[in-house]
């Protein structure tokens, strides 16, 4: 084998390993997207969870239901923030 066909092989075998790499990164940069806006929709649930354990006089301790609304509604916010997330990132095209 000639040296300029090695050194033209040695380049397309980096060539090609650049451009695995890229394509990992590219999916773990979609990976860390999606992660990071679950991980915000979770905090959101968590920040409307400890303003309703807060021990101040509302009113809300009486009621029965008052619980279970709250943590179904915070449960359906934090849904929709991380579907919005989710939808936008589709949209602009970054998953």
């Amino acid at each position: 084998m000639a040296l300029p066909q090695l050194s033209e092989y040695i380049d397309d075998t980096e060539d090609f390993i650049n451009i695995f790499q890229d394509t990992h990164r590219n999916k773990l940069i979609q990976l860390d997207l999606v992660m990071t806006s679950l991980t915000f929709s979770i905090t959101l649930l968590s920040m409307i969870a400890s303003v309703f354990g807060m021990n101040v006089p509302s009113g809300l301790e009486d009621d029965v239901f008052a619980f279970a609304n709250v943590v179904g509604s915070a449960g359906t916010i934090s849904l929709l923030v991380f579907v919005g997330f989710g939808g936008y990132s589709k949209r602009e095209q970054l998953l």
